[in-house]
């Protein structure tokens, strides 16, 4: 049986429940009810698991569930080296990694949307060229902190990770259409267009990293920058502060920009059309190619090469370099 016929093979095919399946030679997703037992035990051959795992989402996007195979975490060193590295100054260079691919990205982005508003938007120009010089200078100051470990300076890093995002999302608020009423940049329980639909694209984000993590046998719950608490992904959160700007921020505030409004329904939650305009955009950004080094590679492959280097550097045998998307 073929890679592809899996798409088929087993599953449910009535279209009230099959909503949508999407395979390639590096994952599968699918919003699929019913998967043989058949199905699923083609799907842990060794030529099946190649990066990620095979997860089940509800209707509206939400991931409930994950199925893969026990020997994707079989790498007991890389785990132990990250409960280590929380108790050395590893883990404080992990926390710091992840403040400084955040600015990076995110000035990244602002010369990116920058780029044909000189002209057309002299304003938001401004708004954006005033905030870049304050990002590298909050870089700067990252650069000069340093611990015995994370617990020490953990205040200090999320203090810099905090005045970079009052800076990079008062510039985000100059270049919006004035009808979306952007407050800045809130999370849980927003009920304005802009924090709504960023939150639901963050949701799609950390379900992809959580993915990522696992495969190359880190354990998603025990972050660095983020404090642990149970149920919280806290190294999914440090993990994604270097493509939220790219891999969020870029698609979902495009679709803003070019006149998209969500929708919402009678409770005032976004409608399926919403949820699922707002993930095609995302999982579409997720397939296109950006430079690392003299090479393109899709956006989420990179995520699953940092993934990777960060596993690697946990365990001392490699570096780990940021990633800072092209503009």
């Amino acid at each position: 049986m073929t890679f592809e016929s899996l798409l088929s093979f087993g599953m449910d095919t009535d279209p009230g429940r099959c909503r949508a399946v999407r395979a390639d030679r590096r994952k599968i997703v699918g919003l699929n009810r019913s998967v043989g037992h058949d199905t699923l035990q083609i799907l842990v051959q060794p030529s099946i698991w190649l990066l990620h795992a095979v997860l089940w989402y509800y209707r509206l996007g939400a991931p409930y569930a994950k199925f893969s195979s026990p020997y994707l975490v079989g790498t007991v060193s890389t785990r132990r080296a990250q409960m280590t590295a929380y108790l050395t100054p590893t883990g404080v260079e992990v926390a710091r990694h992840a403040i400084r691919a955040r600015l990076r990205n995110q000035a990244s982005l602002l010369k990116y949307f920058g780029k044909y508003r000189k002209e057309a938007d002299p304003a938001a120009y401004e708004a954006i060229q005033r905030a870049l010089p304050s990002l590298a200078a909050l870089e700067n100051e990252l650069d000069g902190i340093s611990g015995a470990t994370i617990d020490e300076v953990r205040d200090v890093l999320l203090g810099i990770e905090g005045r970079g995002g009052v800076v990079y999302w008062g510039a985000i608020a100059a270049m919006l259409p004035a009808d979306l009423g952007f407050p800045g940049r809130t999370g849980r329980g927003a009920t304005d267009p802009t924090n709504m639909t960023l939150n639901y694209g963050y949701g799609i984000l950390y379900a992809r990293a959580a993915g990522v993590l696992a495969t190359v046998g880190l354990e998603p719950f025990a972050g660095f920058l983020h404090t642990d608490r149970p149920g919280k992904p806290s190294l999914v959160l440090d993990f994604v502060e270097g493509f939220r700007a790219a891999c969020v921020d870029r698609p979902t505030l495009a679709l803003l920009g070019r006149g998209w409004r969500p929708e919402l329904d009678e409770h005032g939650k976004m409608t399926p059309e919403t949820r699922k305009r707002i993930a095609t955009a995302v999982n579409d950004r997720l397939d296109t190619r950006d430079n690392v080094g003299s090479k393109k590679f899709r956006l989420q492959n990179i995520m699953v090469m940092q993934a990777r280097k960060l596993a690697t550097f946990l365990r001392d045998e490699g570096d780990y370099p940021v990633y800072v998307a092209s503009w």
